[in-house]
């Protein structure tokens, strides 16, 4: 049967229709949608480099802002050469039972664009 404006003139509703239109339009939007995101794939991650143990000499201790400052050997994993510098400290219990002048080992790392040290062990 062909709609044409008589057929709404004998009192069918406009709104059925428009209601139709509208499903249809969601199912559509639906139904892509899953395709889509079963046909992408996840962003490769990047391979996180092996940790490097780094030799330092403590320098300062912050333990409320869990900072330390830090003079240390090059960061070759990081492209940095040897300097004295602060880090944050992801565990502030990392700086228990260390104090400045201590030759220690660290496990450097950038996460977010932050230096972080990840592993603390005193230099025996």
């Amino acid at each position: 049967m062909a709609i044409t404006n008589d057929y709404f003139k004998k009192g069918t509703s406009m709104s059925f229709f428009v209601r139709f239109i509208q499903a249809s339009v969601l199912v559509q939007a639906v139904v892509m949608n899953f395709a889509y995101a079963n046909d992408t794939k996840a962003p490769p991650v990047a391979a996180t480099p092996a940790a490097q143990w780094v030799k330092a000499e403590i320098r300062k201790i912050d333990i409320e802002n869990n900072k330390i400052t830090l003079r240390h050997e090059p960061l070759t994993e990081l492209n940095m050469g040897a300097m004295t510098m602060v880090f944050r400290v992801d565990d502030g219990s990392l700086l228990k039972g260390l104090a400045v002048g201590d030759r220690i080992k660290f496990i450097p790392v950038n996460r977010a664009g932050q230096l972080l040290v990840i592993s603390i062990q005193k230099d025996e």
